[in-house]
């Protein structure tokens, strides 16, 4: 869509020069315009990752690996809660139990397990899911 089509709230640029664009509803949107699919935001995640992490040592190669955290945003997930940690010490970030998200600094998660818990709260299922119970939300 145009920058035309996208709104504030207020209805009024937020500084001056900028077009004046419309107000949006702020009513949420069905499912396929269908109510009883309920409402897109139902069956909607955000997902913000960090950038790689870099190990502390030069090794000789590249230094890259995944020792970083994200975001998840969504009703599908439980909320509100940090999952695993940051050892104080190193610098770099420990898991968690996938069942009861109790944190543990022996435990690292992998891109498998962040894939599988987007996978399980959307419902979507696959040979080698690791099931995420702590992080989804019983429908």
């Amino acid at each position: 869509s145009s920058p035309e089509r996208i709104s504030w709230r207020s209805g009024a640029p937020p500084w001056p020069g900028l077009p004046e664009w419309n107000v949006p509803s702020e009513e949420p949107t069905d499912i396929d315009g269908d109510p009883t699919k309920g409402k897109m935001w139902d069956q909607s995640m955000i997902y913000i990752a960090t950038e790689f992490g870099r190990d502390k040592i030069a090794t000789g190669g590249s230094g890259h690996h995944l020792n970083n955290g994200n975001i998840m945003i969504s009703p599908l997930l439980n909320g509100n809660k940090i999952y695993g940690g940051v050892n104080t010490q190193t610098g770099l970030t420990y898991g968690f139990n996938p069942t009861t998200g109790v944190p543990d600094t022996n435990t690292v998660m992998k891109e498998k397990h962040i894939y599988s818990a987007v996978t399980h709260a959307m419902g979507i299922d696959f040979k080698e899911r690791i099931d995420m119970p702590a992080m989804v939300r019983k429908t």
